[in-house]
């Protein structure tokens, strides 16, 4: 999955949170996700700039890049 795909589904988690109730529970279950769908695309964006820089696995395609 790429990250600019997991990056909309966190804010779009979030504009759908902030819809709901304060009191309403998938109001912090949206949250969560959201913040958990940031930090993944920040990882894979991470991994993916060590891979360029140096001679990493990559995570997406499996190949080494040297």
């Amino acid at each position: 999955m790429d990250t600019l795909s997991l990056k909309e589904k966190a804010a779009l988690c979030l504009r759908i949170a902030r819809g709901l109730s304060w009191n309403n529970p998938s109001r912090m279950q949206l949250a969560d996700l959201a913040d958990r769908l940031d930090r993944q695309a920040r990882e894979i964006e991470l991994q993916n700039n060590c891979a360029q820089d140096g001679g990493i696995v990559t995570a997406d395609t499996g190949t080494i890049r040297s």
